[in-house]
């Protein structure tokens, strides 16, 4: 059922300030799990990355429900991989209480998308959904990075791990071939599952049979049994006999069914087992780096000529290292959960082949017409399943989390860069792991070649200062601990490849005015001045290792329609980057492009 906000005795507001332009009112309810939006322009519209609040208080002349709450889905997740749901209390009109504030370092709790939220006011719940979008630019131009990046690598834009429900393939921008949708449908499902299962254990459909069986007396005969003593005569009568037999149409189908899923099931944890054992061997080998790292803090932390770029550039490096480990160790109790709930299944689907009556089944050859309720719900789970599984199919009720769209753009620049070294004439060396692109890690590192130069483009790799470079192998330090998004550093091809130059850059969905301000020095400004202090420790090299190495420092923005496409403040130079959905081009593309080829052109020719 349907509900317009105006016969609600409750009002939901969403605000970013506290003027009334900035407040949105949620204009329709529903009844929970009955209906969903007819489209995102009637709901709520909050802009990534923006402080926001919300409130629910009831209107004048209705009793206020002192129970009464506002329970709003995030894209956020706890340390057990669990979807945080926002949790706000019925108050008063005009009650400012942020859900995200910047001064308070908080994580924006959504990704673009629809998320639902439910009113608990009274003995009723009432549902509603916000609509995400993005801030610089549309949804469509961010929906148009994702499918570029996904003709690279499918599956990038994805968090792999983390999923919500969303609605709609509205929202459904990519395909997606892993096994994460299929697990999520089992998780989704789970409960309609178990009492299927639970039903076809203990309810097994059996059919009576007429069976025969000779005796020496008469006792229950029929046409049959007549037929046949007058044919081998009177010694012995064939007593007609009714009994259950469950070797039926259904049965025989509903073990066709258990049988395959069990099949697709034991693929599915082998899969799993394997993420489960790379990311063990990621986690000891991340330990282990830490107690290198901690060994070194001990012995150099209380010397007196230790400097201060030296204790940030440690604790910087303990604080990733942390970080690499809780991300891994997440990740994989999500799945060891994962793969539990998979061993579950395949046990109960065994248990059901083997011990019960479906044991003595025979196997269907065709899918007949299914009157139980239970058989139909197995049978439409599988077929749904398995159709998400070998890629048939998109999982409407299923959407993928997208990265933060500031990711998202540090991507996308990423691999218009790589377009264009393309269209210099470089191809991409066989060497490359492509599924390490699915992850896109800190550090990841895409070579590319031509007859006479190789280029090793980097995505925000960690530049150290010299002494944790030398421990680390690293050739290229810094004075400071630096992580430009990108980098691509440019050898000659000889029997040792010869180091030429560096060329930096970093992507940043901001517009001009935050980048760059004409009365002083800005953040970004001073981040990236750094980038043009890059050393090369190398022995092979015709750059001075007296002398930074970088060639050039670009600095890559998504859109700001105040500010010249590209403008240089010395020595920084500014692009915007951004699609032209209209004009089918990339905006700020050419002078990109203009900006490498120079640079090689520079050294190569």
């Amino acid at each position: 059922m349907r509900y317009n906000a105006d016969s609600l005795p409750f009002e939901v507001e969403f605000f970013t300030g506290a003027t009334p332009s900035s407040t949105q009112k949620v204009a329709e309810f529903w009844s929970r799990g009955a209906v969903s939006p007819k489209s995102i322009d009637h709901l709520v519209s909050i802009k990534e990355g923006v402080q926001i609040g919300a409130r629910l208080f009831a209107k004048d002349g209705f009793e206020k429900d002192d129970k009464a709450r506002l329970v709003i889905q995030s894209g956020t997740y706890d340390e057990e991989g669990k979807q945080i749901e926002i949790n706000i209390h019925i108050t008063s009109q005009g009650t400012m209480e942020y859900i995200f504030n910047h001064e308070r370092n908080q994580i924006f709790p959504w990704r673009l998308g629809v998320y639902f939220f439910d009113v608990h006011f009274g003995d009723a719940i009432y549902s509603s959904a916000i609509f995400v979008s993005p801030i610089h630019l549309s949804t469509s131009q961010v929906q148009y990075m994702h499918l570029l990046l996904e003709q690279e690598v499918e599956g990038i834009c994805y968090d792999l791990i983390y999923t919500s429900k969303s609605t709609g393939n509205e929202h459904e921008f990519l395909n997606s071939k892993s096994y994460y949708d299929y697990v999520l449908r089992l998780m989704n499902e789970k409960h309609n599952i178990d009492a299927a299962l639970y039903a076809l254990q203990r309810n097994l459909i059996t059919q009576v049979k007429t069976d025969y069986q000779e005796g020496p007396s008469e006792k229950k005969v029929d046409h049959k049994s007549l037929r046949w003593k007058a044919v081998r005569g009177e010694s012995f009568s064939l007593n007609k006999k009714k009994n259950l037999t469950c070797d039926i149409p259904a049965n025989q189908w509903i073990k066709h069914v258990l049988l395959f899923w069990k099949q697709d099931l034991a693929y599915i944890e082998k899969d799993i087992d394997e993420d489960c054992k790379q990311l063990q061997l990621l986690i000891r080998s991340k330990e282990e780096e830490k107690r290198s790292n901690e060994e070194r803090k001990r012995n150099w932390w209380n010397d007196r000529e230790l400097s201060q770029e030296s204790r940030d550039s440690m604790k910087s490096i303990m604080h990733r290292i942390e970080d690499d480990i809780k991300k891994a160790e997440r990740q994989l109790n999500i799945l060891t959960r994962w793969n539990q709930l998979v061993k579950n299944l395949i046990g109960r689907f065994g248990y059901l082949l083997s011990s019960t009556e479906l044991s003595i089944v025979t196997r269907a050859r065709s899918k007949p017409q299914l009157k139980d309720q239970n058989y139909r719900k197995l049978t439409e789970l599988y077929e749904k399943s398995s159709t998400l599984l070998i890629g048939n199919s998109k999982s409407n009720h299923v959407v993928p989390i997208l990265k933060p769209t500031w990711k998202i753009y540090e991507q996308f620049v990423y691999f218009q860069v790589i377009d264009i070294l393309r269209k210099c004439g470089f191809s991409v060396r066989p060497c490359c792991d492509v599924e390490s692109l699915r992850d896109m890690a800190s550090g990841h590192c895409i070579e590319l070649e031509d007859d006479e130069t190789i280029l090793h483009v980097w995505y925000d790799k960690h530049v150290y200062i010299k002494e944790d470079a030398v421990a680390s192998g690293d050739m290229f330090f810094s004075s400071r601990l630096i992580q430009p998004d990108i980098r691509i550093d440019m050898y000659k091809k000889e029997q040792r490849p010869v180091f030429l130059s560096t060329l930096a850059m970093d992507a940043k969905h901001r517009r001009y005015k935050s980048l760059h301000n004409e009365n002083f020095t800005s953040n970004v400004s001073s981040q990236m001045l750094r980038y043009a202090q890059i050393f090369y420790r190398g022995e092979y090299t015709a750059a001075s290792r007296r002398r930074p190495v970088v060639s050039s420092v670009l600095c890559v923005y998504s859109r700001d329609s105040e500010a010249p496409i590209k403008k240089e403040e010395l020595p920084i130079v500014f692009i915007q980057l951004f699609p032209e959905i209209d004009h089918d081009q990339l905006t700020g593309y050419k002078e990109l492009m203009g900006e490498i080829h120079e640079w090689l052109k520079e050294y190569v020719d």
